[in-house]
């Protein structure tokens, strides 16, 4: 029994480590992202990416740009990141 609660314990403190690491539901830049974005770039940068993208949560606030789609961000000149793979057409 004791055993038990031990194991129930670290798997408890796993899953609760897991979701604070991750960030589900959290963007960093979530200030600079509204509902209606679709896709995020860096100013005078040259990838577009979903706003969850890894490569995409380094980008500095005040250098985020959004896009509401790929036709958009394509007529920007940007290409799609490889990292997040969004889709390369809407």
């Amino acid at each position: 029994m004791k055993k038990r609660k031990i194991l129930l314990g670290f798997i408890t403190a796993f899953i609760v480590i897991s979701v604070l690491s991750f960030g589900f539901g959290c963007n960093s830049n979530s200030s600079e992202v509204n509902n209606n974005t679709e896709y995020v770039g860096e100013l005078d940068g040259h990838k577009y990416h979903y706003p969850w993208c890894r490569v995409a949560k380094e980008i500095h606030p005040s250098r985020l740009i959004t896009f509401s789609s790929v036709a958009e961000a394509k007529d920007q000149g940007y290409t799609a990141c490889i990292t997040c793979k969004p889709p390369i057409s809407d």
